[in-house]
């Protein structure tokens, strides 16, 4: 089993990768990791992914078995209000071109994880998840990372108890398996969001979820050149 890297665009651009052929991975991972009946307008396009590439390239990571792109992740930096107060995935995202990301913002926002379906349980989930918020969070100097999730089990549910029981569970524990699955990963259910993107099985609901940064308290006080310096030295040792 080959082992899996995790790099940032931003690295990749500037060791000579063609961002056309960067964005042509982001639309081919992002289409097989999430078909039909996703909606097309949540989805990448070459046009989206270079305003991605545009606008914040040090957000974007890819995961490569060989020289194989098989996962992508997509964030921004934002801030807690903004967050607090968004309606919708279209909204937080700039429908998908990420002109939203404010590079000053005091939080993350994970806008989208997708991995091919044929590399699914190489852990190429996890390393992406785990290396985006050592850099972009920690390194970054962040109070935390949010991410909208789906419950898309909610639609079995709906006779037998609310939207607000299955979320957010009895104990603290999630009844939908996939929020559960973040919850597992240190993200805490903040509240939920109806309408926040058109999903069936989630009943439209998104769930607005947070995982804080446990160094935030005395990395603040380091400066970030210092910080974003260890961040570019641990992406290519780590």
């Amino acid at each position: 089993m080959s082992k899996i890297k995790v790099r940032r665009v931003s690295s990749l651009l500037q060791e000579g990768f063609d961002k056309e052929k960067i964005a042509e991975a982001f639309v081919d991972v992002n289409k097989k990791a999430w078909p039909p009946p996703v909606p097309e307008r949540y989805l990448w396009t070459r046009e989206k992914v270079l305003l991605q590439i545009q606008h914040c390239p040090h957000m974007l990571y890819c995961a490569f078995k060989k020289d194989q792109i098989i996962g992508t992740l997509s964030s921004i930096h934002t801030t807690q209000n903004d967050v607090e107060q968004t309606k919708s995935w279209e909204s937080i995202s700039g429908n998908g071109t990420l002109s939203t990301h404010n590079e000053d913002g005091d939080v993350s926002f994970g806008l989208d994880l997708s991995v091919d379906p044929k590399f699914r349980g190489l852990g190429a989930q996890d390393i992406l998840i785990q290396k985006a918020f050592l850099i972009c969070v920690v390194f970054g100097k962040k109070k935390g990372v949010f991410l909208g999730s789906r419950a898309p089990k909610l639609h079995r549910q709906t006779k037998t108890m609310s939207a607000e029981d299955h979320i957010f569970g009895k104990n603290g524990k999630s009844r939908d398996p996939e929020v559960r699955m973040y919850q597992t990963e240190g993200f805490f259910i903040r509240k939920i969001i109806p309408g926040y993107m058109e999903d069936p099985d989630s009943l439209d609901y998104g769930v607005l979820m947070f995982y804080p940064n446990p160094t935030y308290t005395w990395t603040k006080w380091i400066p970030l050149f210092i910080m974003g310096t260890l961040g570019n030295i641990v992406e290519k040792i780590y």
